[in-house]
């Protein structure tokens, strides 16, 4: 064998072995800081449900913590009363805290880790192996999944899993299994069946109707189940979407009409991606990763999102990171900086005496404590920072969207000049 190519070989496969080990140490850190991390508000009211007692809200995520909840309990180690601390009414969480919001996360944890594997899968599809390592490390190192979704204890990584798994058995076309699996999506978290007119769009496109119907009855399925599991529990569908809705009516900060919150910016950005992929795209089946990263991205930049909800575009983003690297880096890194930025003025990093929701126990984590409140307090920062960011977000992801459109539309590029 060539001795250059053997030479090659052991590169690559000492890089695979680098990335393995930071992986590790990515899913070690992440353990940790999500045991310590205690003072979400997702947690708290999750402890609440489970501990106190609390009036269950239409949330799949409930039950999911439920047996880890039992577990705890059934562990031989000291079960002390942790409703005060819940309440509010004491300041500092007993020790047994630390272990039973771990439990409680555990689910989040291997989902991250479930997460990583399929931007592996979907990335060595596309690039090949040794680019399938390498977007699985970016993803384990991000540190916007580690604070949204291990330290706050985001549910959004598990229905996340399901989309990603879905898409990846599209790809591989498994479309009949691919579709039910999005359709747990759907029935976990409502924000999938989003996809639904675009992945449509994309199987009349390929004139592939029965995959069509196939994925059309995969995610109304789960709408289906969904609605079913609100009504098993006393809730009303409909009125749930007063808490919930992926078919926003608010339209963000970027502020351009006093009419801009009636107007459904998010639906509307959708819409029009829709109607370029169906009259311009050169669809081909290699072409699914785009079409669902392009429609994704445009309708996050108006979609009036909480800081997790990211989590549904971030993996589609690692993935064209690590395969097209150029002026990806810089779509990655202005879309995660400024989504954290604004986040950090508009949305509490530091409830209750918390940094990043770590308990402000030592003199350090007091101070960045009240440093991250002072931020979120600042009326500078709310009225003008916060609006400025939110449209640097907006517009760097209608670009990236618009640039994806554009290299899969040569008619529109010369309908453009």
């Amino acid at each position: 064998m060539d001795q250059g190519r053997v030479a090659r070989m052991y590169s690559l496969l000492a890089r695979e072995r680098t990335l393995i080990a930071f992986s590790v140490i990515a899913v070690v850190v992440k353990v940790a800081l999500s045991a310590i991390s205690l003072i979400s508000y997702d947690v708290i009211y999750l402890l609440g449900f489970l501990v106190e007692g609390w009036v269950k809200t239409p949330a799949p995520w409930v039950l999911i913590a439920e047996p880890f909840y039992k577990l705890w309990m059934a562990l031989p180690i000291d079960h002390p009363n942790l409703g005060p601390w819940i309440r509010g009414v004491a300041t500092s969480p007993l020790p047994a805290a630390y272990s039973l919001v771990l439990l409680i996360k555990l689910p989040i944890l291997v989902a991250d880790v479930v997460c990583a594997f399929l931007v592996k899968g979907i990335t060595t599809e596309y690039g090949g192996q040794r680019y399938g390592v390498l977007a699985a490390t970016v993803w384990l190192l991000n540190p916007y999944v580690l604070l949204t979704g291990n330290m706050q204890g985001s549910v959004e990584l598990i229905p996340v899993a399901f989309t990603l798994a879905g898409i990846l058995l599209l790809k591989k076309r498994g479309v009949g299994l691919g579709s039910i699996v999005l359709g747990l999506g759907v029935a976990l978290k409502l924000f999938p069946i989003v996809l639904l007119p675009v992945l449509s769009i994309f199987y009349l496109r390929l004139r592939r109707v029965r995959d069509f119907v196939k994925v059309f009855l995969g995610l109304v399925g789960g709408l289906v189940v969904y609605v079913v599991w609100l009504s098993v529990y006393g809730f009303d569908f409909a009125g749930s979407l007063i808490f919930y809705t992926p078919f926003t009516t608010v339209a963000s900060e970027l502020i351009l009409t006093p009419y801009a919150s009636k107007i459904g910016l998010a639906t509307i950005s959708a819409f029009v991606f829709c109607f370029i992929l169906y009259m311009y795209w050169n669809v081909v089946p290699e072409s699914l990763f785009e079409v669902v990263l392009g429609f994704l991205l445009v309708y996050m930049a108006f979609f009036d999102w909480w800081p997790q909800y990211l989590l549904w575009l971030i993996p589609f983003m690692t993935v064209d990171l690590v395969l097209r690297r150029k002026w990806s880096r810089f779509y990655f890194v202005a879309l995660l900086v400024s989504a954290f930025l604004f986040g950090l003025i508009m949305f509490e990093f530091a409830p209750l005496n918390s940094a990043f929701f770590i308990p402000a126990s030592t003199k350090e984590l007091d101070a960045l404590s009240r440093f991250v409140r002072g931020i979120h307090n600042d009326i500078v920062m709310v009225l003008v920072a916060s609006p400025i960011l939110r449209s640097i977000f907006a517009g760097v992801a209608v670009v990236y969207s618009a640039e994806i459109c554009l290299r899969n539309s040569p008619r529109l590029r010369r309908l453009l000049g």
